[in-house]
């Protein structure tokens, strides 16, 4: 059941991992600024400090997954053990 739950845990991060790039590239490093300052939680941002927000959201959320999926391959290998013994 662990292994469920943490797979029904991993994939919206994995969507996360894989949509935040398409954000970086189309929302922050876009030509025309016109759409700056943006307030993200009643703080706002330049496009350089958004820029960097979006970078540092984008290397914690890689170590999430990858923490994550480390786990999940882990339980998956002593419960393919626990199973092959019975």
């Amino acid at each position: 059941m662990l292994l469920v739950v943490g797979t029904l845990i991993y994939l919206p991060m994995l969507y996360l991992f894989f949509e935040l790039p398409k954000i970086i590239i189309n929302d922050a490093l876009k030509p025309d600024a016109g759409s700056f300052p943006r307030e993200i939680l009643g703080t706002s941002f330049d496009q350089i400090g958004f820029l960097l927000l979006l970078c540092a959201a984008l290397l914690v959320l890689m170590l999430i997954t990858a923490g994550t999926r480390y786990y999940l391959s882990v339980h998956k290998g002593v419960l393919s053990e626990v199973m092959l013994r019975r």
